[in-house]
């Protein structure tokens, strides 16, 4: 990450010194997270509203071709100014650093990010994107291509990199936040069904609380599926008793 001029050494008194977490990537390589509990209760956040898979769906209809990019390196992307590096002062075992980047694990990345990332997209046609995943579409091959240099051309401009590795261009599907979409609309992606098929029954209001919140990625397959969920949802009233029953497992089954 200093290599990459992500961060960099800080020597001097700091006021705000926070804490660092880690999480796992697909690739099985770590992220490096900023973990500011206290800077986060008094930011001030912009609260630039993420879309909606419900809100862009429609936007894929009649579409024949698809591209689906991944910008590289994400929120790094977005350079801090000199008082907000400051802020994002951290403590490591090899000493204390400030990010440079915008870093992940701040109240306000993912609002500055998709501001950005919609700066860029507006300025084309066929372009969508949630966080750092864009798509590209086109009722025929030629709108495709003109779609996807020109959204090429506004990235070049922009500094906008992509990662090749996990770019799929001019594709008939693509997978996106869950779902599979081709020429004939959307499907769930067969992967996240097999998932939720081979989930044991919950032991935990935890664990049907996760159930649920997996579930309701797919409601819009499911018909009547808040009818489904009835039984199960009143095990989470606050005076509710833990009790699984035969109506919950068959319900769960069901499901």
């Amino acid at each position: 990450m200093e290599s990459l001029n992500v961060i960099q050494k800080e020597t001097e008194p700091i006021d705000w010194v926070n804490s660092i977490a880690f999480s796992r990537k697909s690739n099985g390589k770590l992220r490096v997270c900023l973990d500011p509990k206290d800077l986060n209760k008094v930011i001030k956040r912009t609260h630039h509203k993420i879309p909606t898979l419900e809100e862009i769906s429609h936007k894929f209809s009649g579409a024949k071709y698809f591209s689906k990019l991944d910008a590289q390196h994400g929120y790094w992307a977005i350079h801090l100014d000199e008082y907000s590096r400051k802020l994002t002062t951290f403590s490591s075992p090899f000493g204390r650093y400030r990010f440079l980047r915008l870093p992940f694990g701040l109240s306000v990345s993912q609002d500055i990010f998709q501001f950005k990332m919609d700066q860029i997209l507006e300025k084309g046609e066929g372009t969508l994107g949630i966080s750092d995943d864009v798509c590209v579409y086109g009722e025929t091959e030629e709108e495709h291509d003109r779609n996807l240099l020109h959204l090429l051309k506004v990235c070049k401009e922009k500094r906008l990199v992509f990662n090749s590795d996990k770019c799929y261009i001019k594709q008939p599907q693509i997978s996106f936040y869950g779902l599979i979409w081709d020429e004939n609309g959307v499907h769930p992606d067969p992967q996240k069904c097999d998932n939720i098929k081979e989930k044991q029954a919950p032991t935990s209001v935890k664990e049907l609380q996760q159930f649920l919140g997996m579930i309701q990625y797919m409601s819009p397959f499911i018909s009547n599926l808040s009818t489904y969920t009835d039984p199960l949802r009143k095990l989470l009233h606050k005076n509710s008793e833990w009790q699984w029953t035969k109506s919950h497992e068959e319900a769960f089954q069901k499901i």
